[in-house]
């Protein structure tokens, strides 16, 4: 290994573990519901002939902020960043993407600013994804399988246990 890569790879780890601590040392403040977002936050990605092609965190509100979303609906906050250069292509507006849950594709959504208070108490925010409030209409399941897939490039998944 090459001292410059070396070098680059050092910089690269102590950067990210000094982003990582700090964004955590706020967070754990938040006790209870930081453990709660934990549990319920998924990160996936749908990887096309070793591309990244959109990656998608996902939290289940419905456990984490029971009093605010226990509204007979399943409701997430997802964030969804596709790389694509296109910037119309980047949202979950986009055709060639399905969202479902349990194979149910009929959902309604909500477009979220950056500076939700929302966005501060999830475990794993991509600052370059766009946030919805999503929902679905009640499961009568245990398992909730969240669903993001493209016609060519495959699916990115995610299961929760329903609340």
């Amino acid at each position: 290994m090459t001292t410059k890569r070396y070098l680059i790879i050092s910089i690269c780890t102590i950067a990210i573990f000094n982003a990582c601590t700090n964004k955590n040392l706020s967070i754990i403040s938040e006790g209870k519901l930081f453990k709660r977002g934990m549990e319920y936050t998924k990160l996936s990605s749908i990887v096309y002939k070793n591309n990244t092609k959109a990656i998608v965190n996902a939290t289940y509100l419905n456990p984490t902020y029971s009093n605010k979303y226990d509204n007979g609906y399943e409701n997430f906050l997802i964030g969804v960043y596709i790389t694509s250069n296109n910037s119309k292509l980047k949202d979950l507006s986009n055709k060639q993407y399905t969202l479902s849950l349990n194979d149910n594709i009929n959902y309604t959504k909500k477009l979220i600013s950056k500076d939700d208070k929302l966005l501060q108490n999830i475990p794993i925010e991509n600052p370059y994804a766009l946030y919805y409030i999503v929902s679905f209409k009640d499961v009568k399941s245990e398992k909730l399988t969240l669903s993001y897939k493209h016609k060519v490039f495959g699916t990115s998944s995610s299961n929760f246990k329903n609340f």
